[in-house]
């Protein structure tokens, strides 16, 4: 629990200094030579997950909203979503107003593709499958269907950062991908997200999504889309590229007390624990116990980890 925010210490203290004391506290503009947290960040973030651009946003919600208004997602519009995610996930796209519609899931805890399948009509724009407490959507299934449906595929991420399938990171399957830096996920600010995507005119909607001046700061004349203010401060950007450079020790530690859990959970199914042996995961543990609640060496094992 709270992977990244346990580790926080004297290198976010320093990062926090450093910006309060060149007073540069918004992203944008500011005294001296200006600010440049968040945009480092951006692009630390991109090269670290493989994706043309990323936008630190304010919440992982945010990056949701900013994902699916950038690519093309809206009134009238149908968006399938798992029956079983966070509230955030259909919150954001009712925002779009657009309408969220449930599929069921599989044993990965994540979008059934044979009942996404199933569930497409006329009026559905887009797939939004979420990588549910770290364990990775089947994206072949989902992006083939995607691709053969033309249908968009937004991933929420957020509680997977780091992860990947086949061999690939998450958050860079589809058009987008959205991320938390929120306190309970992988790495954390205590609040905001990041939004990644190889789309140059998604981007740059997004960006007019999550900035309200935005196409004005970058002399492009008037806005394509009545914007929010969803803009991370430099004060979340210089938290931010230190918990990135935390990442991958975070993962390593959580991947080894997933693996001594499905060893010594007792008559608990630790095949299930991971779900699909190509879907690297850090955080699910499932297990098929019956009516007879957690095992005893679960419970024990769970108050060591």
């Amino acid at each position: 629990m709270f992977p990244g925010g346990m580790e926080v210490g004297d290198e976010e203290l320093e990062a926090l200094e450093r910006v309060v004391r060149s007073r540069n506290l918004f992203r944008y503009y500011g005294v001296g030579d200006g600010p440049d947290e968040v945009a480092a960040f951006e692009r630390d973030f991109a090269e670290h997950f493989g994706a043309r651009h990323a936008l630190c946003v304010n919440a992982g919600s945010s990056a949701l909203i900013c994902g699916l208004i950038g690519a093309g997602v809206g009134p009238g519009d149908e968006v399938i979503v798992p029956a079983y995610t966070w509230n955030a996930t259909p919150n954001a796209v009712i925002a779009t107003g657009a309408l969220p519609v449930l599929a069921e899931i599989d044993d990965s805890l994540t979008l059934d593709p044979a009942d996404v399948k199933a569930r497409i009509t006329s009026r559905t724009r887009a797939i939004l499958p979420v990588h549910m407490r770290g364990a990775p959507a089947d994206m072949r299934a989902l992006t083939e269907l995607a691709r053969d449906r033309g249908l968009v595929l937004v991933e929420d991420v957020c509680q997977a950062a780091g992860a990947s399938f086949e061999g690939r990171r998450l958050g860079t399957f589809g058009d987008a991908g959205a991320f938390s830096l929120q306190f309970n996920k992988i790495i954390t600010t205590g609040e905001g997200g990041v939004l990644v995507t190889d789309r140059d005119d998604l981007y740059d909607l997004a960006i007019d999504v999550h900035d309200c001046a935005g196409p004005v700061r970058r002399g492009e004349g008037l806005p394509r889309f009545p914007g929010w203010n969803f803009r991370a401060s430099e004060l979340t950007g210089a938290v931010a590229r230190v918990q990135l450079r935390r990442l991958d020790g975070l993962l390593e530690r959580m991947r080894g007390a997933h693996r001594r859990l499905a060893a010594h959970a007792g008559h608990g199914r630790p095949e299930r624990v991971g779900a699909i042996a190509h879907r690297d995961t850090h955080l699910v543990a499932a297990f098929d116990h019956g009516a007879g609640g957690l095992p005893r060496r679960a419970r024990q094992l769970r108050r060591r980890l």
